[in-house]
């Protein structure tokens, strides 16, 4: 039955005529091996969720950006591709069945081939498919397979008893209620997951292709015959749409209700409302063949994938329409100078060899009107029936279907129309003429003119009338800055310079004016533009210089403002747009201007705005949404690791070691526009505050990172050039070196205290054992060496008792008393000094002090001593012996030469010094004079080894005082 009502409505649609497929020739860009692609024959395409391109070809499987391909090389060489929702690749290849996670790039082996074996059902894993539950179909020269990815559990269902060609037997599709169908030499199937197992719905045999259609819950079918079916799994109902010209290999559907449908060489179109077809040979010139189809339907592209590398469709609705003057209406080379608009769909164009046509927007054709011979014609206005052209050589009035008629001989600038039906026409360095085009005569309606040779001294280039009642003037106005105006009501001429500032202006020389819907008007000129209120004052200046390199030259020739307050400059370099917050862009030639240089005819309407070129014009679409924002988000792509192989794992924490720290960031917006219409910006914490103009470079590099955690913003301008204020956030590490740890500062720390206190503990160890072998030395000087002494020095006296003073023995033995006592109290200063218990200070001077006192004392000389902050501190055995034998030294010398009668000495500690003051009164001396004496020099020297000063303060008569400083 359901065959049956197949053939009846295949005969009735057949017996309708359908139209003949339309040849339709759109815009393709060619992708190759020369922009990277690993191979030209490209066998398959899909796209994951981040916006990735998936590109399978005979050398591997790529990962595209819009900007390069990252490719996973040969040994992923597949049979087919596909991509689950969750973002895992699968391929299949002689090897087996593989994954790839899209966001880790990890490639998994997951089911092995067993080539060895006499069964070949087993190494092949055909016409992958994911299920919306992850299950991945495939097939082989019998089966139909399913590999539970959950499970890790491969299931067969045998349809077919017989071996086919080709291992792939089926092709498969999901409905919205995710049920499973497939087509396959058995014929439209659907999988009964309950029976598990595969149940037919058409007995048909020869379908080639299969397509859902979610929107409208039908399918699409392909067969044999060329034939393309619709079907209603619901009705049961099978209806012919089409027969094309070869067969269809593969359907896919986009989001405005077209299919898209590639047979061996050809991209045919199907919209579904219209019941129309197209058919589309990508590249004409050559016998390319198409592999595989890929309709992006989040922006509309179609990828296709062939021979001769991926071909990608320009979109219809581009930003900016170029339209080409035939040439059977123009044969010869010209400029489009003027535009007037008639209509939303009727124009004129003026050229600059003298052609006035006519073109009729949505037709697209022309007709030519009149041909003014050796004329540039350089404005053109209509007034009800007549056609008013101002030329080089004169002004015409033309009536529809006639003759032009000569109204001037003189060359004219420009003309414009006023609210009183009168002609304005502008002269070079001549008197303006006003034609009243209702009594045909010229008149001038001025009372007066600013000054005798106003129209003489100054070059007026453009004219515009605008509601308030005046006519705006732009030109070469040396006193009045570029800007003048003429007021309807008053008649007078008005210089703008006498009611602004005249620094305000930003050229005198303005080549173009135009009215904003709000009533402003733009002075353009060279130098940048000015925007006045109705009053003629200047409200806003913008300085090309200030704005370059989006203003190359300075040079702005044509200006107007859209509905929207975008302002358009038309420049040598493009069309730069000013959006309402300032926000810079231009459109170039990458963009689909025929021409860079905007010094033509220039016209905006409430939508478009048209550029006059060279035999042509371009029409940029003021509406279209591209032209306000794109919604793409910026990607990292990969992060290079300069020096080597490696490519950084996006999917896991950036951690970079010390000798990873040269990195090398690659970016994409993923909406694979021309790269020249892209740029961006980036800065980085800490380093660059403010942020760094990229141009059109996608890749950030950076060299020799210290060890921290770094912060990268990276921002990137949309096709207007606006950039986009979300920032992509990268936060990444450099790892420190091993020497650079806390573990390694820590071990470094405790190492430095361990050397230290090693050394502490051995110094002083080193001392008490220093000081041990000083008391054994003073221990073993006192109780042998002075105590033998002492027995000597008794001995002696006693001797010396025995003996009379004749005695020849008598003398010596006084002697031996004498030097016994000598050597006693030398041995006692020696014990002293060397024993630790007397290295204080304190100690120090209790025995100076007694040893002054005893013999200053003797000599019946006043002695005074006076100790301040002596405390306990020790000093060394060294410097207690020198300031010792200072301070005896001084003692002595003052015993000796000052015959003084008081002497004093005064010591104290003072930050980490002693202080020494020995004076006495006596006779004094000159202290500029030097002394050779010894006491003088020994003291000089202690000094010296001590690392003291000192000072002598002495005068004949005054006394002497030494005062020293040794530091302690």
């Amino acid at each position: 039955m359901l065959f049956a009502r197949f053939v009846i409505a295949t005969i009735l649609l057949q017996a309708i005529l359908l139209p003949k497929s339309l040849a339709q020739n759109l815009s393709f860009e060619t992708i190759t091996t020369k922009n990277g692609l690993a191979s030209n024959n490209v066998l398959g395409i899909v796209k994951d969720s981040q916006g990735y391109l998936w590109i399978a070809t005979n050398l591997g499987i790529s990962r595209y950006d819009g900007y390069h391909f990252q490719s996973f090389g040969p040994m992923t060489v597949p049979n087919c591709l596909a991509i689950s929702k969750d973002d895992i690749l699968w391929f299949s290849n002689e090897k087996g069945l593989y994954s790839i996670n899209t966001k880790s790039l990890v490639l998994s082996l997951k089911v092995l081939n067993n080539p060895n074996d006499s069964n070949p059902d087993n190494d092949h894993y055909n016409g992958l498919f994911i299920d919306n539950e992850g299950i991945v179909w495939s097939t082989d020269f019998h089966h139909i397979k399913s590999f539970d990815t959950k499970k890790n559990r491969l299931t067969t269902y045998r349809i077919l008893e017989k071996n086919q060609r080709s291992p792939d037997i089926a092709k498969f599709v999901e409905d919205k209620q995710h049920t499973l169908w497939s087509i396959s030499p058995i014929g439209l199937c659907k999988f009964d997951k309950i029976a598990q197992k595969w149940i037919r719905v058409i007995s048909n045999r020869d379908f080639t292709s299969l397509a859902y259609d979610s929107f409208n819950q039908t399918f699409w079918l392909s067969n044999t015959n060329a034939q393309l079916l619709q079907f209603n799994h619901t009705t049961k109902n099978v209806v012919l749409k089409g027969t094309l010209s070869e067969n269809i290999e593969k359907i896919q559907i986009s989001d405005k209700n077209e299919l898209w449908c590639i047979s061996k060489n050809h991209l045919f179109q199907y919209q579904v409302n219209k019941e129309k077809f197209q058919e589309i040979n990508p590249l004409d010139e050559t016998e390319v063949i198409l592999n595989t189809l890929f309709v992006d339907t989040s922006n509309t592209e179609i990828w296709l994938g062939s021979n001769e590398g991926i071909l990608k469709k320009l979109p219809n609705n581009q930003l900016i329409r170029q339209v080409l003057i035939p040439k059977n209406i123009i044969n010869k080379a010209t400029s489009v100078r003027c535009f007037e608009s008639i209509d939303e769909q009727n124009f004129l164009l003026a050229t600059s060899t003298g052609e006035l046509l006519s073109w009729h927007q949505t037709s697209n054709i022309f007709k030519k009107i009149y041909q003014f011979a050796q004329h540039e014609i350089n404005a053109i206005k209509s007034f009800k029936n007549m056609r008013y052209i101002a030329t080089d050589k004169g002004l015409y009035a033309q009536k529809a279907n006639s003759q032009p008629q000569k109204i001037l001989a003189s060359a004219i600038n420009d003309i414009t129309l006023d609210n009183q039906n009168r002609l304005w026409i502008l002269i070079p360095n001549e008197t303006i003429k006003v034609l009243n085009l209702s009594t045909n005569q010229f008149s001038e309606p001025w009372k007066k003119l600013p000054y005798p040779n106003f129209f003489k001294e100054n070059l007026f280039l453009k004219l515009h009338f605008s509601n308030t009642g005046h006519i705006w003037i732009a030109g070469w106005i040396p006193s009045g800055f570029g800007i003048a105006r003429f007021n309807l009501k008053t008649n007078e001429f008005q210089e703008l310079s006498s009611i602004n500032d005249h620094k305000k202006f930003v050229t005198d020389y303005y080549l173009n004016v135009s009215e904003t819907s709000k009533g402003d008007l733009l002075f353009s000129g060279y130098g940048g533009y000015n925007r006045l209120n109705r009053q003629g004052i200047i409200v806003e200046e913008i300085h090309a210089e200030e704005k370059k390199p989006i203003f190359a030259d300075g040079q702005c020739f044509a200006i107007g403002e859209d509905l929207n307050e975008n302002t358009y400059v038309g420049t040598a370099e493009g069309i730069v747009r000013i959006s309402k917050k300032h926000q810079l862009s231009r459109f170039t030639q990458f963009d689909g201007l025929l021409n860079n240089d905007i010094r033509n005819g220039f016209l905006m309407t409430e939508n478009q705005l048209l550029i006059g070129h060279k035999n042509s014009f371009s029409i940029l679409n003021l509406q279209n949404n591209y032209i306000h924002t794109h919604t793409q988000q910026l990607k990292l792509s990969e992060i290079s690791i300069l020096g080597s192989n490696q490519k950084a794992n996006l999917s896991s924490p950036l951690r970079f070691t010390r000798q990873q720290n040269t990195l090398s960031f690659a970016f994409s917006p993923l909406n694979f526009e021309n790269q020249a219409k892209n740029k961006f910006r980036y800065r980085l914490n800490d380093i660059n505050e403010q942020w760094i103009e990229n141009g059109n470079n996608q890749t950030i590099t950076f060299s020799n990172l210290k060890q921290g955690e770094y912060q990268l913003e990276v921002q990137y301008a949309e096709i207007t050039g606006n950039w986009n204020t979300k920032s992509l956030i990268i936060n990444f590490t450099i790892l420190p070196a091993w020497y650079e740890t806390w573990w390694f500062r820590i071990a470094l720390a405790l190492l430095g205290l361990g050397v230290g206190y090693g050394i502490y503990w051995y110094r002083i160890n080193e001392f008490k054992k220093l000081q041990a072998i000083r008391n054994r030395i003073s221990s073993d000087l006192h109780d042998e060496i002075g105590a033998s002494l002492s027995s000597i020095s008794i001995l002696g006296g006693l001797v010396k008792q025995k003996l009379d003073e004749k005695h020849p023995g008598y003398s010596f033995a006084q002697m031996i008393h004498d030097e016994a006592k000598q050597a006693g109290t030398a041995i006692d200063y020696i014990i002293w000094n060397i024993n630790p218990q007397f290295d204080s200070l304190e100690s120090l001077f209790t025995r100076i002090n007694s040893e002054a006192s005893e013999i200053i004392e003797a000599k019946g000389i006043i002695y005074e001593f006076e100790a301040t902050d002596l405390g306990s501190k020790n000093i060394s055995i060294d410097k207690k012996r020198n300031i010792y034998l200072i301070c005896k030294e001084l003692i002595n010398n003052a015993l000796k030469h000052s015959q003084c009668n008081k002497i004093s000495l005064k010591c104290e500690v003072k930050n980490k010094n002693l202080y020494l003051s020995f004076s006495d009164n006596g006779i004094g001396f000159d202290s500029s004079i030097s002394s050779n004496r010894n006491g003088v020099k020994n003291i000089k020297a202690r000094l010296q080894e001590l690392q003291g000063s000192y000072q002598i303060i002495s005068e004949e008569g005054q006394g002497t005082t030494y005062l020293m400083n040794i530091p302690i």
